[in-house]
């Protein structure tokens, strides 16, 4: 019975709130040909999917104050603006890490993401990136592997809180966002 609630409840969501699609994968490694996205809108719909299992759990506990451990802030670095590709890397498997963002061109992550195992994603590996805008606004989300080979681009409508995932290979990430219309846009979230 809670099998045929739970796949219930997937297709209604599926019909009515998710966009899930697949794009070309440009990299020159063929391991992936194709990189899989998922995007939900809405809390409910994401606290729906993270419950049927869908999209890996968000964390729900956020540390309020920065504070130093070993050579890195904590989760608050309070900012994933970077004018510069990023070196040093952040292993999401110890922890998610929390930003904030307003920029008006684009900006780069801090850290390239070492990505957590994910048992839906196609490749067993996925960075989830939550969204929560100011206003509504436009961006797109470049993705390069750590050597800053090219592997997609996804243009978001950010008009709710948004859900982002990302099937990746296991190894570090790390994010080019543009403002699309190049105004400013600003907000916060968690990378997981």
């Amino acid at each position: 019975m809670k099998k045929i609630l739970m796949l219930g409840l997937c297709a209604i969501l599926t019909l009515s709130s998710m966009i899930a699609y697949a794009t070309e994968n440009n990299q020159k490694d063929s391991s992936i040909s194709a990189t899989a996205v998922i995007i939900i809108k809405g809390e409910e719909n994401i606290k729906a999917y993270e419950e049927a299992g869908i999209i890996r759990t968000r964390p729900h506990l956020r540390c309020i104050s920065p504070e130093l451990e070993g050579n890195q802030l904590s989760n608050n670095d309070f900012s994933i603006q970077g004018t510069s590709i990023p070196t040093d890397i952040w292993d999401l498997n110890q922890k998610s890490r929390d930003f904030t963002y307003s920029f008006r061109s684009y900006i780069y992550s801090n850290y390239k993401y070492k990505p957590c195992p994910d048992s839906i994603s196609s490749t067993g590996y996925a960075i989830y990136h939550m969204f929560e805008p100011d206003a509504d606004q436009e961006m797109k989300v470049t993705t390069y592997d750590s050597d800053g080979s090219y592997v997609t681009s996804t243009n978001l409508i950010l008009d709710d809180k948004t859900a982002y995932g990302l099937a990746v290979k296991n190894e570090p990430h790390y994010f080019k966002y543009t403002s699309i219309k190049g105004t400013t846009i600003s907000g916060t979230g968690t990378v997981y």
